[in-house]
């Protein structure tokens, strides 16, 4: 791919990146944590959210909205410190609204920028990268417009406990990834035109640097390790935190 084609895309940096929180109530420890990781950031930075940070969410019912109301607040006090926040949808998020004052709607399935390291980079949840053929067809209809659209007629309680229900049968029966799946799935379907690829889904720690200089990163989930990728101008860190927010563990690449 012609790298006049990424001309007019965005540059940065530094960012950071969060994936996989899977945010299940409120007010519980795990949801604690993420606000005092956001908290603790004070240099105003772009924060990519790229999928999963909710276990399950429909963002055009106001049920949602309002339960979810201290993580927006959150995000939203963030940008008027001068953070750019964008939201990546990830397997678990649904009906995004794209015109908010959250966050920055960064396409349903990647976004990619430019770095001058890392050179073009495609940020993305990853479940259209790595992943079987079973699950690009029950993925296509989970994300279908009309069962988007029949899904706004249910009320948002009744929706988020089906959906978290169906989600934990779901990791009940799925197959631990490999590293060989992955590599599999990344010869097959990497990104043309891309140098870095970043993503989470996988639930699985991974960094690798293939025969033609090309990175990937992937994010650990949080209920395992709760960490975030820190991206400066002179390498990539893996910060990985404790339940105070503090970081306990960095691993820098490149």
């Amino acid at each position: 791919m012609s790298e006049s084609l990424f001309l007019n895309i965005e540059s940065h940096t530094q960012f950071i990146v969060i994936s996989d929180i899977h945010l299940k109530d409120p007010q519980d420890k795990l949801t604690e944590l993420f606000i005092e990781t956001i908290n603790s950031l004070k240099e105003p930075q772009p924060i990519y959210l790229i999928g999963d940070i909710f276990e399950f969410i429909s963002f055009k019912h106001k049920y949602f909205i309002k339960l979810w109301s201290n993580v927006f607040d959150l995000f939203e006090s963030k940008i008027k410190e001068g953070f750019s926040i964008y939201f990546i949808e990830g397997n678990h998020d649904y009906n995004t609204l794209k015109k908010t004052s959250y966050f920055t709607w960064a396409g349903k399935e990647n976004r990619i920028v430019t770095h001058p390291l890392l050179g073009v980079i495609q940020l993305s949840h990853g479940d259209t990268i790595i992943r079987s053929t079973s699950y690009a067809l029950l993925r296509m209809i989970l994300k279908s417009k009309i069962l988007g659209f029949i899904s706004l007629f249910f009320p948002g309680i009744l929706l988020s406990e089906i959906c978290k229900r169906f989600a934990q049968r779901s990791r009940r029966h799925e197959k631990p990834i490999n590293t060989n799946f992955v590599t599999e799935n990344l010869h097959k379907r990497w990104p043309k035109g891309i140098n870095t690829l970043i993503i989470g889904h996988i639930h699985m720690y991974f960094h690798a640097l293939d025969t033609q200089k090309r990175s990937f990163f992937v994010s650990p989930s949080w209920q395992e390790a709760p960490s975030f990728l820190q991206i400066t101008e002179k390498n990539a860190q893996r910060v990985f935190l404790n339940q105070s927010s503090e970081p306990i563990h960095v691993d820098e690449f490149l």
